[in-house]
């Protein structure tokens, strides 16, 4: 009986990593590929163009089998997993009292529904990061494929400068907006430099910058040049494909640029040098402007809701202060906590780790908390998938860190 118990524990922590593996393939890569086919007519739906769908129909196995290991004590509880429950379970209680309790726009239906998608959406994508193994073989066969795959379908599908599937999709087919494409390629690609390195990795990161470029995701492309950046620090330090092989491939990004004639067109980033004339981010502070007015006269418990005094969902200020706007000060320590705690640690085992170079896990932490402590101040609102991508990342430094010392 001991033996078909402990038969049964092994199975179930083998399982994991590789679920983990294939709910954030399918969550980011094939999520691209998925609504690219949907946009360009080379496939029908069935799990619908967003985020939510596949999140639930991989999150809800994932985490069952999560449940089961910490249930076998084939996993510890970290004092990560610990706050990011507290966080959600938080938001969860904040949300219902509001809808059930409040008035006006704050019992509107929608809006409930889209906050338990979102905190369901991060326990997902936390619990896939969680439980990621960097050894997989999936580094550096298939990611690569992936990721130039990717790019072959937003260079052969430019329209008006930029690979917008929402635009070339016919008829009421729904499909990813430019912002969940740049989500998935931005992931990708991280995952793969945070697994490189020499003149590959150099390669990856200009391949990544032209990708973005194309997919005209503003935030994620100048964030590309911090998360990328770290990630590049963490795995080469002063090697000389920072030295030589980065300027290198950063001079011929540049002389396409001019050669073609892209900075004299509409191009979405290039728009990042005339903000002022830019109606989108325009509409941003629009947004803040809002969030700062419904903080001044709420500053304790916020204004759950109050976006739609604006007119629809999603009219969040896009940074920090929408966790305030919904949340309360409360919400808005937990979630900008998460994000700086997160940051820190991943400095540290950086630091930590040897001169010469960082492991991929650690450089994959690195990167992507860097870059949503950037996104927190200037580009994501609250409830964006890429923050749990980092807080599940955190959780499992530290669980590596248990291993360590338990050696």
């Amino acid at each position: 009986m001991l033996i078909m118990r402990n038969e049964c524990k092994n199975e179930t922590n083998a399982i994991l990593p590789k679920f983990a593996w294939i709910t954030v393939l399918a969550l980011f890569p094939i999520f691209f590929f998925y609504n690219a086919a949907l946009a360009l007519g080379f496939s029908q739906r069935f799990l619908g163009g967003g985020f939510v769908y596949p999140a639930i129909t991989l999150g809800l196995p994932l985490i069952f089998l999560q449940i089961l290991s910490v249930l076998r004590r084939q996993t510890k509880i970290v004092i990560v997993d610990i706050m990011f429950l507290v966080m959600i379970i938080y938001m969860l209680i904040w949300a219902s009292v509001n809808y059930f309790f409040g008035d006006g726009y704050q019992r509107d239906y929608p809006l409930y529904q889209e906050t338990l998608q979102n905190v369901f959406v991060w326990s997902v994508v936390y619990t896939a990061f969680r439980n990621l193994s960097f050894n997989s073989k999936f580094m550096k066969i298939i990611l690569p494929a992936l990721l130039a795959g990717m790019l072959v379908i937003s260079f052969l599908n430019i329209s008006g400068e930029m690979f917008n599937a929402a635009q070339l999709a016919s008829g009421e087919v729904r499909v990813a907006t430019y912002q969940g494409f740049a989500r998935s390629a931005f992931v990708t690609a991280l995952l793969l430099l945070s697994a490189s390195r020499g003149w590959r990795l150099s390669a990856y990161v200009i391949i990544t910058l032209v990708l973005l470029f194309i997919l005209g995701a503003r935030s994620e492309f100048a964030g590309f040049f911090v998360a990328g950046g770290l990630i590049v620090l963490a795995r080469e330090r002063a090697k000389r494909s920072v030295l030589v092989w980065m300027p290198l491939f950063l001079a011929l990004f540049v002389y396409i640029l001019l050669a073609t004639d892209v900075l004299e067109g509409g191009s979405r980033i290039i728009n990042l040098l005339d903000l002022k004339a830019d109606a989108s981010a325009q509409m941003r502070l629009v947004f803040q402007a809002h969030a700062l007015k419904t903080i001044s006269s709420h500053w304790l418990l916020g204004g759950y809701g109050s976006e739609l005094e604006l007119g629809e969902l999603g009219d969040y200020a896009h940074n920090a202060l929408s966790a305030w706007v919904s949340y309360g000060l409360i919400g808005f320590l937990m979630f900008t906590g998460m994000n700086m705690a997160a940051m820190f640690s991943s400095a540290r085992a950086t630091f930590m780790e040897s001169l010469s170079y960082s492991r991929p896990s650690t450089a994959f932490f690195l990167g992507v908390s860097g870059f949503c402590v950037l996104s927190m101040v200037a580009s994501k609102v609250v409830y964006d998938p890429i923050f749990a991508v980092a807080w599940g990342s955190y959780a499992s430094s530290k669980l590596v860190g248990l291993k360590k010392d338990q050696a």
